[in-house]
């Protein structure tokens, strides 16, 4: 009898660790779905722009890429990355700094309000 109470808690040990593992298998599945179907919005949106704008395969994922890529970085990031972009373009840094103070309350992450200073020291350290 002793046996069978210690094969039956065994039992429950592997029920249960069974149980977990189904539970992270469903997860893992869920997972994959959702990169699937991700996966496949973007290869329209590439297939998208080669239609509208006739770009070739490679432009089109490329452009694709870009375009993730601008969603992808921080406000830091952003700051420098725009003050590169309009000193090639010729405006002085003041007209930069202000430039980027207006433009960050409108960008797609939540960028604080910053001063010219503060801006300045996240370019230069």
């Amino acid at each position: 009898m002793g046996s069978q109470g210690l094969h039956s808690t065994s039992n429950f040990q592997i029920n249960s660790r069974s149980a977990r593992f189904r539970a992270k298998v469903g997860r893992v599945r869920s997972d994959c779905a959702r990169l699937l179907l991700v996966q496949q919005v973007l290869e329209q949106a590439a297939r998208r722009l080669e239609q509208v704008l006739g770009l070739s395969p490679h432009a089109a994922e490329r452009a694709l890429e870009e375009v993730l890529d601008c969603f992808d970085s921080a406000v830091d990031e952003h700051i420098r990355t725009r003050h590169a972009q309009l000193q090639r373009e010729g405006y002085s840094n003041d007209s930069i700094f202000s430039l980027i103070a207006d433009e960050l309350g409108a960008l797609r992450f939540k960028a604080p309000a910053l001063s010219a200073r503060q801006i300045r020291r996240r370019i230069y350290g």
